[in-house]
């Protein structure tokens, strides 16, 4: 009699896609020359989760603007990035585990990848180590530093 065996099925996690609209980008960078003085070098993305819904956690990706490094560093308000009306990304654990890390895009590459398409479209992505990073309009970011290989 021959034995069944079945592989491991992963986990299923789901991450909102989010939109950032070009015009909303150079209103809150205006906003930040203003207040600093200096223009932004960066856009910092890191996730943030909501823990006040019934069901489940959700999670999603915010933003800062940055100026400078170390103890120069200057960072503004925090920008909501509008999750989209859309199905969820269904992203597949292959364990119980996922690690989320700062991603740092610099401001010249956002200005480059809006010169494309109006719209900064975000959408979630899982690397096998296993982390979650972002695809922005066609091109992969990845948090900084990454995880490491095994938890």
């Amino acid at each position: 009699m021959t034995q069944k065996t079945s592989q491991p099925k992963g986990k299923n996690f789901k991450l909102p896609v989010q939109k950032l609209s070009g015009k909303s980008l150079k209103t809150k960078t205006e906003a930040f020359r203003l207040k600093h003085k200096k223009p932004p070098t960066a856009l910092v993305l890191q996730f943030e989760i909501d823990l006040n819904l019934l069901l489940r956690n959700k999670y999603y990706l915010i933003g800062y603007l940055k100026s400078g490094t170390g103890r120069n560093t200057t960072f503004g308000k925090k920008i909501i990035i509008p999750k989209e009306k859309e199905k969820e990304t269904t992203l597949t654990l292959e364990g119980d585990r996922i690690a989320f890390g700062t991603i740092v895009v610099p401001y010249k590459k956002l200005i480059k990848l809006l010169s494309k398409n109006s719209t900064l479209v975000f959408t979630p992505i899982l690397h096998p180590n296993p982390h979650a990073g972002y695809d922005i309009n066609g091109e992969a970011f990845y948090p900084s530093p990454p995880a490491a290989p095994n938890f």
